[in-house]
């Protein structure tokens, strides 16, 4: 029988310039599932995020260079993503400026 249990969200606070993930793949046997995304622009200039789902290779974009405006937030989930990560996934993001932008990551696991 699978179960499923809500996590803490996933906090990134002043994202960098370089990548970094902002949510680690989950243990083996396991998936989770990605709800939203939150990038968070506590800057006053408009700043750029991207983010993927990367698989220990490659990158697949979900935002590539989208643009978040001064105290705004740009949130991808809702109908429009569905992200099923496995062992071996994860999330990564970066911004165009240092300490611009913060990243809340909702999700659900799965055994």
């Amino acid at each position: 029988m699978q179960t499923s249990q809500i996590q803490s969200p996933s906090l990134t606070s002043s994202l960098g310039t370089s990548v970094a993930t902002i949510l680690a793949g989950p243990p083996a046997s396991t998936y989770t599932a990605v709800s939203a995304i939150t990038f968070c622009n506590k800057s006053g200039s408009n700043c750029w995020v991207t983010c993927s789902i990367y698989n220990g290779t490659t990158d697949v974009y979900l935002a590539w260079q989208a643009t978040v405006a001064p105290g705004d937030t740009l949130v991808l989930g809702g109908v429009n993503l569905k992200v099923l990560l496995s062992n071996g996934f994860s999330l990564r993001a970066l911004a165009q400026t240092a300490a611009a932008i913060d990243v809340t990551v909702s999700s659900v696991q799965f055994t």
